[in-house]
């Protein structure tokens, strides 16, 4: 979420009639606030810059990103989507084994990281960490799976199931994206019923209500959206709940036809709101990613996997809407060749 200023704090403190006994101590609050920022500041910066850049270029591999500067969990999300999507595409089959570590950075080897620290400069791996058999899971990517129930592997029971969460995004067995828009949609409903007061007050201005669903709902509704494979279906469904929240952020009209009161009808939310449409900005995203993996070095995950080919042909059929596809579209759209 974007850090609000003093400026704004004040503007809201003065233009608002509402009960501010809640801001008592604001000042010291707003102290604590700057001690937190700076401290932040310094951490981001330590981290992108004390790692010495000839270390982590020869040690740290590929498939750790985050925190590393051009390489984010995007990168690692679109690869698996990408590898999912073309297996299922070209009907063949994969098992993928997703392991869960039991209190990660409670249970680390002291000494062990240490020692690596020591001979490498900056950490290696984590070692010592034991495996969580209730949190890990092995998903068969196929048209027809053949895999059911448990299956027993070095003497660990593991579930076999038709989805997973990874990096906060869900990974599904048939690569469809259904489950990950409704997933997508229930977070941003979570978010919103959690800002419900805030969106039901009257003191509170459209223009803040709007400010403050772009920064704190939207970001969880389209959180990984570049790397989706949307069918109009699917990007209508978006639509909807956007346009359910904006509609209750904007008070009804009066229709002098019928003489009623009613709510605001869709494009009448657009020219008020002046907001994006939502399938615009994940088009935009996936058109600045595109661009992003333009730019990749040849040997990156995401450049390799959406370049390579799959050995052999489609099954019988109209293909299914695939990440390429949707991008040749957001091309057209956009007014590009």
């Amino acid at each position: 979420m974007r850090d609000i200023t003093y400026e704004e704090d004040e503007v809201i403190h003065k233009s608002f009639n509402i009960d501010v006994s809640w801001m008592i101590g604001f000042s010291e609050i707003k102290r604590e606030i700057t001690i937190w920022k700076c401290f932040y500041e310094i951490s981001c910066e330590k981290i992108e810059h004390g790692i010495p850049t000839t270390y982590a270029g020869s040690i740290i591999v590929e498939y750790q990103c985050g925190f590393r500067a051009e390489q984010s969990t995007i990168d690692q999300i679109f690869s698996l989507r990408q590898v999912i999507e073309k297996y299922w595409e070209y009907n063949k089959q994969q098992t993928r084994l997703v392991i869960d570590f039991k209190q990660a950075y409670g249970s680390i080897h002291r000494p062990s990281m240490w020692n690596i620290m020591r001979e490498f400069g900056i950490p290696l791996k984590l070692v010592g960490l034991e495996i969580n058999e209730g949190k890990t899971k092995i998903m068969e990517v196929a048209r027809t799976p053949q895999l059911q129930g448990n299956v027993d592997l070095a003497g660990i029971r593991i579930e076999t199931v038709e989805s997973f969460k990874y990096l906060g995004t869900i990974m599904s067995q048939n690569a469809g994206m259904a489950e990950e828009v409704t997933a997508r949609i229930g977070d941003a409903s979570r978010c919103y019923l959690s800002l419900t007061d805030l969106f039901k007050r009257r003191s509170i201005t459209r223009k803040t209500k709007l400010r403050i669903y772009n920064t704190a709902i939207r970001p969880v509704l389209i959180y990984g959206c570049e790397t989706l494979s949307l069918t109009k279906i699917l990007e209508k469904t978006f639509e909807i709940f956007e346009n359910g929240i904006l509609r209750g952020i904007e008070e009804p009209i009066y229709d002098e036809e019928i003489n009623v009161w009613r709510r605001r009808h869709n494009r009448e939310i657009r020219n008020s709101t002046n907001q994006p449409n939502i399938c615009d900005v994940v088009r935009s995203r996936r058109l600045q990613w595109a661009g992003h993996m333009a730019r990749m070095d040849e040997d990156r995950a995401p450049k390799r996997i959406i370049l390579a080919e799959v050995a052999g042909r489609r099954p019988v059929g109209w293909p299914r809407k695939d990440w390429r596809r949707c991008l040749e579209e957001d091309v057209r759209i956009s007014g590009g060749t």
